[in-house]
Order: C-alpha cells, then sequence, then structure tokens
C-alpha cells in the first residue's frame, strides 16, 4: 500500500512545483555569481567599463612548462540567464548554447582572475574591428599595492548588446584574492587621458587560513649539500626591473667529496589566498617559494638515471648512427633519431637524409612550414661543422623537460670522460639537436644520455626579515 505522503510527490501539481523550486534555485545562484557591469560615460555617447569577472573553464586548456595548463575562460551574456545552469546538465540532455555569441579568451595561467571590459558605441560596429581603448588595468589592494595583468587579444561577441560593444580580456594570476571588493584601474591608450578607476565586488572571495612561516634563512639539506634562502630581491628581466616582482635569492654550500653538485631550476612563488607568481604582496604574513634543484652533469649517476650505448665506430663526415633507437630513462621516453657526423643535413618525419658530407663553417639549424603533400610535417635542415645528436621527446606534454635537462657525454674505450653537454639547438616539435665538440684525436666508443632525478623544495617564510 503506498503512503500518503509518497502519493501526494506522486502528482502532477507537485512535480511541476518542484521543477519550478529547482529552477528558482539555479536562477538565483546564477544571478548571485553575476558580475554587475560597471561602466563609465565618455565622449561621443561612449562608455567603457568591466562586462565581467571569470575563473578559468574546468577542463578546457592545454598544458605547458613543467606541467602547468594555460585554460579557457568564458564571459557569459547577460541575456543567457540559464548559461551556468544549461552547462552543468548531464550530457544526456542534449542542451547546450552557441559558443559563436560567447567571449572566450584561451591561454591563461590556471587559477587566474578574467576581467573583461568592454566599450560600448552608439552603432554597430564592422565585423573584425579593433579592441577597446584601453591599453592595460592594474588591480588595486586596500593597502595600496598593485597587482598588473596581461592582455589577450579581444573577442567581440555579434549578439553582446546587438554588435554595438568592443571587448577586450585581461588576466592576472594575482589579484586581491583576500578582499571582497578591490579597485579595477584601466589606463587609456591614449596617455592624454586620465585613469578611470572603478570599485568591483570579488565574486571569487573565501576565507583563508594564514601559512606559519619559517625563519630567515631558511635551510634544507640535499645530498649533503645546505641550500639556504636568505632574502628576496627585486626581480630582474633582461637587466630591466619588473614592476612589484620578486624573486628569491638562495646560497649553495660547496658539495662534499664525492656527492651530487647542485644547480638552482625553475622556482616559484605562491601565498595563502591562492596567488602564485613572482607577483606577490609583501603584506603576506608569508609567502612559499617552491624551487627545483638540479644535480649538475658531473660524477656518476644512478642506473635508472642514464642509458649508455657502445659504439663501434664514429660517425665520419655525412655519415650517421643508432638511428630510430628507443630510449626509456626514469619515466621519460626518448628516441634517438640519429648520431651523425659532420655536414648538411635535412629532416622529415624524423628520417634523416644527407645532403653533403662537406662540414659547415658554423652551426645553423632552420625549421621550415610543412609543403604541400608532405602531411604536415614540418622539415628541419641542419648544417654542422661537428657531429650531433638528434633526440625526439616522446612526453605527451614536450615542454615539461625543459627545466629538467637531458645530458649527453661522450667516453673512450678506457672509460675516460671525452665531452659532456647538456645544451642543445632546436626543440621543434620535440626534436633536440646536441652539437657534439670532440677532439680530433679522441677515440670514441660510447654515448650516455643522463637524466638525473632533479629535488623540488619548499620554503615558507615571511616575506620580508
Amino acid at each position: 500500500m503506498t503512503s500518503g505522503w509518497l502519493r501526494s510527490i506522486s502528482k502532477p501539481w507537485t512535480n511541476r512545483l518542484l521543477v519550478a523550486l529547482l529552477f528558482a534555485v539555479a536562477i538565483a545562484a546564477i544571478w548571485r555569481t553575476r558580475t554587475r557591469e560597471l561602466f563609465v560615460l565618455r565622449p561621443r555617447d561612449t562608455s567603457v567599463g568591466i562586462l565581467g569577472l571569470t575563473m578559468p573553464k574546468p577542463g578546457l586548456g592545454t598544458r605547458i612548462t613543467g606541467g602547468k595548463v594555460l585554460t579557457t575562460h568564458l564571459l557569459v551574456p547577460p541575456h543567457w540567464r540559464l548559461t551556468r545552469f544549461i552547462r552543468n546538465l548531464p550530457t544526456r540532455f542534449g542542451v547546450s548554447p552557441s559558443s559563436v555569441d560567447q567571449p572566450q579568451a584561451d591561454c591563461s595561467p590556471a587559477n587566474s582572475l578574467g576581467i573583461w571590459v568592454g566599450e560600448r558605441f552608439p552603432i554597430a560596429l564592422p565585423p573584425g574591428a579593433a579592441g577597446t581603448s584601453i591599453a592595460r588595468i592594474e588591480l588595486i589592494a586596500t593597502n595600496g599595492f598593485r597587482f598588473p595583468t596581461s592582455q589577450s587579444e579581444g573577442q567581440s561577441a555579434a549578439r553582446w548588446n546587438k554588435g554595438r560593444t568592443r571587448i577586450d580580456f585581461f588576466s592576472a594570476q594575482a589579484f586581491p584574492r583576500r578582499q571582497r571588493t578591490f579597485e579595477v584601474e584601466m589606463h587609456d591608450r591614449n596617455p592624454s587621458n586620465s585613469p578611470i578607476r572603478l570599485t568591483v565586488e570579488n565574486p571569487f572571495w573565501k576565507p583563508v587560513t594564514n601559512w606559519a612561516p619559517d625563519r630567515f634563512p631558511s635551510q634544507h639539506t640535499l645530498s649533503g649539500t645546505t641550500v639556504s634562502l636568505t632574502r628576496f630581491e627585486p626581480l630582474t628581466v633582461e637587466g630591466f626591473i619588473q614592476t612589484n616582482a620578486f624573486q628569491p635569492v638562495f646560497e649553495i654550500s660547496p658539495a662534499p667529496d664525492g656527492t651530487r653538485h647542485w644547480r638552482l631550476g625553475h622556482w616559484e612563488l605562491s601565498d595563502a589566498s591562492g596567488n602564485w607568481g613572482s607577483v606577490l604582496d609583501p603584506n603576506e604574513p608569508a609567502w612559499r617559494v617552491t624551487a627545483r634543484f638540479l644535480p649538475e652533469m658531473r660524477g656518476t649517476f644512478a642506473s635508472n638515471e642514464i642509458w649508455t650505448t657502445n659504439l663501434p665506430e664514429f660517425p665520419a663526415g655525412g655519415e650517421f648512427q643508432i638511428a630510430n633507437t628507443a630510449v626509456q630513462i626514469r619515466d621519460h621516453r626518448f628516441r634517438i633519431i640519429a648520431l651523425a657526423g659532420p655536414g648538411r643535413y635535412d629532416l622529415r618525419h624524423d628520417l634523416l637524409r644527407t645532403l653533403s658530407a662537406e662540414p659547415a663553417t658554423e652551426f645553423s639549424l632552420s625549421r621550415f612550414r610543412p609543403l604541400a603533400g608532405t602531411g604536415g610535417v614540418p622539415e628541419l635542415s641542419i648544417a654542422s661543422p661537428t657531429p650531433f645528436l638528434l633526440v625526439r621527446c616522446l612526453e605527451t606534454q614536450v615542454n615539461a623537460l625543459v627545466d629538467q635537462p637531458l645530458g649527453v657525454r661522450l667516453r673512450q674505450s678506457d672509460g675516460a670522460e671525452v665531452f659532456t653537454t647538456e645544451r642543445f639547438r632546436g626543440d621543434a616539435d620535440g626534436v633536440r639537436c646536441y652539437p657534439l665538440g670532440i677532439p680530433t684525436n679522441a677515440r670514441i666508443r660510447s654515448l650516455e644520455l643522463m637524466l638525473p632525478l632533479p629535488v623540488d623544495v619548499d620554503f615558507t617564510v615571511p616575506p620580508s626579515h
């Protein structure tokens, strides 16, 4: 026998009420997360302002150096009241809004803030119109610290304001995440126009649990070597100081005899609020430095860090050996395309072809666009005065190995080391070319590939001391 409450919810009017209630809750949630548009009037019946703030769309993006992801931001047009709700419906419903009219920005850092700037005009704009008059944006915290942004190409939507709005996209790895509101300062392309300041609500605010910092200097030990984070200083790029950007300063003690020698590789700053990158607010209680230390290419290596092959003879000019050889070091896969002597070569479909045995006067590597009928495969042209090694990285994310050098070492028959390098040229689609400088009287009998294990270390310290 069916109970009374079960019979009541099975009635048609009850079902309709439940569906209406669910839609009402969804609409309320959508409306609460929408960013209120803020616009300032300008001459000639135009206005400029903020269309919305976004965070990256989960699951959309491409991997870059170190396994990080460049993600995609999607801006919800104001006339799509149920866009957020529809995009989260199960796929079996087969309901989705048209992507043609939704502005999209790719290649933004993960966990970044997207700032959509709009400029409105009294008439519809022609297709392909340029972006807004805003050149750059800064996000200002209540303590006055300024977070810069980077700009991507503007993507106007045909149906946004009936085609009368130009749209630009700016993104920030770091912004005032702790604040419920902050200021956006927009700088015009025309420097004679004063900056525009708008106070915006932070739709992504959430409580933050502070980190407990260690004291300076913060130290760790790597195989008997002490690495110390001693201070922070302004970040410089090619001799120019970057505004409000910082870099850590490390001291590495001399390595004891028989132990590994280390050097600093990639590093990254972050704070408890979720910001990361070189621009962080120094008023934070603590910063975390995640630093990768790389073993130098000298000394002995563990068996899983090295691959060795014997060479009955070394290739002469115009010749090559050990072509198409599969190699695995730790969990990383490579393929040796060829070990070649001096000369001129071209490469297509990972097949090396000799053009001339005459050595070039200097090394050159050129990459050509795919020709018709080649299946879209790029072609490389190599001219070298010395022998060289061609290696392809077979990783799913090729660039993940950029900060983890692959070394090449040559030995004589008596085991004496002749030449070691980790410097390569090219890296076109994962192909690396290692020029090999070898003494003329050396008798090379073995080749080694080395991929020593790096060590990642975290330092949690106050920004200043």
